[in-house]
Parts: structure tokens; sequence; C-alpha cells
């Protein structure tokens, strides 16, 4: 049986999916309050630490062949894990090679003494392809993970649900998770996909609402992103809005960072080196073109504003104040449009903007 988070003092917004809330772990070790934004580059003081890693399939091989270079991984992952505590997420590096067995037991091993939340690895890469994503195949990897990972299991566990799962198998993906494997919280793993994509964040979160009722886990299941596409900023514009970081809107409990290019890789702005600073007041990102060093210090700033901005949110929600909020900020209509078309029922008013 699965170690649950404890969720509690929950409030709705009514006009999107946005909730607040409190999460804790067992005795209070890992608590906290939701919608929250963990850690991540230099932003450390926080509750939570995100810690991802690309793992190939020829680093595995490597692992098994020497031990030495395998105490060189496991300590590349302790010296990464700077927080207090800390969620390791990895990402199976392989668009080809199916991991074996003793390949997936291996990923549990090395996750387990770095994390204090066990997620299920992003098969992303192997298991999406243009124009289809072998679900089946998702499923069989992270049954076999979660199996492994299960063995002396004392930590909370997640399931990674990567943004390119067709809609209409959403339901059979968390009917699963839940109902066969005791797993009711997930992160979502977009792989630089929209995470307010109008039509699939809509059913997931309608999917959700109904195995949260149906198994009674409203007060267990927490809901997590990873790899939320932050979009483009345009050579003639200055500032986009910070699209990631609104991802809360659409019931998000605790936003990760974006650490893949992934999805849009091909972009002329991300072969160049932007940074993009998160402006509190406006809730957008200013571009800045600069060296790598400099971006890599702007970034974990831009975290820093954005974890400082999360209990003002928190706040706006328990007071039903965030639609005024929201409206205050320099956000766009279209995506102001999208943020309330996911939870808009009324198709009268709906326009094909909220969907895209």
């Amino acid at each position: 049986m699965a170690t649950h988070f404890d969720i509690s003092n929950v409030e709705d917004d009514s006009g999107t999916y946005a909730r607040s809330c409190h999460i804790r772990l067992g005795s209070g070790q890992l608590s906290f309050d939701a919608p929250f934004k963990v850690g991540n580059g230099d932003a450390t003081d926080v509750p939570l630490y995100e810690v991802y890693r690309r793992i190939s399939p020829t680093t595995i091989v490597k692992s098994f062949q020497s031990e030495k270079y395998s105490r060189g991984v496991d300590a590349n992952l302790k010296n990464r894990c700077k927080g207090r505590s800390n969620i390791l997420i990895m990402e199976y590096d392989s668009k080809d090679v199916i991991p074996t067995s003793r390949m997936v037991e291996y990923l549990s091993d090395i996750q387990y003494n770095h994390t204090d939340v066990i997620v299920t690895p992003s098969w992303f890469s192997l298991i999406t392809r243009t124009d289809s994503t072998d679900v089946d195949l998702f499923l069989a990897m992270t049954d076999e993970y979660l199996e492994a990972a299960s063995r002396l299991n004392h930590k909370p566990m997640m399931v990674s649900i990567p943004q390119s799962i067709p809609s209409e198998r959403i339901d059979d993906v968390l009917e699963h998770y839940i109902s066969c494997k005791d797993v009711t919280s997930f992160c979502i793993d977009s792989n630089s996909r929209a995470l307010m994509n109008g039509s699939w964040m809509r059913k997931f979160q309608t999917s959700i609402d109904k195995v949260r009722s149906l198994y009674n886990i409203e007060d267990e299941c927490l809901l997590y992103s990873v790899n939320a596409y932050q979009g483009i900023v345009k050579r003639n514009e200055e500032r986009i809005d910070a699209k990631d970081f609104l991802g809360f809107t659409a019931g998000i409990d605790v936003i990760g960072g974006k650490h893949t290019k992934g999805y849009n890789s091909n972009d002329s702005d991300e072969r160049m080196t932007v940074a993009r600073m998160f402006d509190p007041e406006t809730y957008t990102y200013v571009k800045a073109v600069c060296a790598k060093e400099v971006k890599d210090r702007i970034t974990s700033q831009s975290v820093a504003a954005q974890i400082m901005e999360m209990p003002i949110i928190q706040d706006r929600i328990k007071e039903g104040l965030l639609e005024d909020h929201l409206r205050s900020k320099a956000i766009s209509e279209s995506t102001l449009r999208t943020i309330y078309g996911l939870k808009d029922t009324a198709s009268s008013i709906r326009t094909l903007d909220s969907f895209i």
C-alpha cells in the first residue's frame, strides 16, 4: 500500500480550478501550503527542492559495469540535492531502447536514497512520437517501476503522466493507478508543451475530479507540474505571459521547473541564450539575452520571485479575490480566456481561443 500525502484546509476558487490547501507528509517534517513553487537552481530556501536528472541507457549500463562509475552517478545526485527536503525527478533519455527489468530497478534504487517523494520516471521520449503515443508501453514501464519502488518503501508516491497521453485515455490511466496501484498523486510531465492547453487540461481536470469523488481521495490527491512550456519571446517583444507559473489556475498544487527543451527544441528562441526574469508586478517574463552563467543566475532569481509570490496567491484564493488579482496583472486577454475557459461550462460564451 502506497504512502499518501495529507491534504487539508482546501479552499476552491469558483472561477478556475485553482485551490489553496495545506499539504503534509507523516509527522509534518515535509509540510507546506499550496499552490506552491518548488525551489531549483540556487533557490534553495524552501520546504521542497526539485532535482532533475536525465539518465541514458548508456549511463545505466556503465553503472552495471563499473562500481566506481556507479558511485560517481550517486555522488552527482547527492550533490544536486540542495534542499531540506528534495523531490528527484528522472527522465529516461532514450527514444529507442526499452529498459530491462534490471535497468528499471537501478533507476528506482538510485532515486530512493535522494528523494523524499517517489516519482515515476519520465518516459516521454520513449513513448512519444509526432503522431502517436504508446500508452500501453507507458503503463507497462510505470507499473514495473512502481513494483520496484514499492519494496520497503515508506515515502509518498506519484505517477508521472506525460501530456502526450491522448485525452481519451486519461480516464483509463487515472483509474488504473488509483484503483489498482493505490497511487493518488500525479506529476504532469509537459515536456515543453503548454500546460495551459485548454482541451487536454480540461479533460484531465474533469477526470481527476471524477475519481477524487469516486474514491474519496480529495484529502490525499496532490498534483505536480514539471517541464511546462514557458512560451516563445518573439524578437520584437520583451515580455510574455508566465504560462507555466499560471498553471496553478489549472488546479496544480505544486509548480515545478522546466528542464528540457523537448517538444519545442527547434524554436529560434531556445537556440539563443535567453533568460526569462519573472516580474511579480505583471506575471510576465521579461526577456534578457545573455551569457549562460548569467542566465542561470537570472533563472534562480526568477524562481525565488515566484516562490515569494505564492503566499499572496494563496490568500487571494481564500478571500475569493483571485479573478480581481489576475486581472490586475499584465496577463494577455487570450491567456485569461484560456484560464477561465478551462472551467467554463457555458459553451455559448467560450471561444476558440479558450482551447488553444
